[in-house]
């Protein structure tokens, strides 16, 4: 059946969270295309077939934005902090580097 093994989740968490999304939904695809039992997929009863694998999809892209939403508040921290310390003259200087991250 469906596994991902301590291994797996080691690796994927010292490569970042895209890796173990990816290495996560190409096991997911996999097993449906095989036929086997995803018990262990942490998917609800009702989102494990191949007819809910769009859901399934969605459920992996919410998990890939809540990973971008952290990333940019963990920036916009850093950035609040510098913009306190160096005041206008600092924030001058790193708006190229920073102004896409405030779109």
């Amino acid at each position: 059946g469906f596994e991902i093994d301590r291994d797996s989740l080691r690796r994927a968490s010292c490569r970042g969270v895209l890796d173990g999304w990816l290495e996560l939904r190409h096991k997911w695809m996999d097993a449906l295309d095989a036929g086997l039992p995803m018990d262990s997929s942490g998917l609800a009863e009702h989102f494990r077939g191949k007819e809910r694998r769009d859901l399934q999809q969605v459920y992996l892209d919410v998990f890939k934005q809540l990973d971008n939403a952290v990333k940019f508040l963990s920036m916009l921290a850093h950035y609040k902090s510098l913009a306190s310390l160096g005041g206008d003259v600092a924030m001058y200087h790193l708006r190229d580097r920073l102004h896409h991250l405030l779109q």
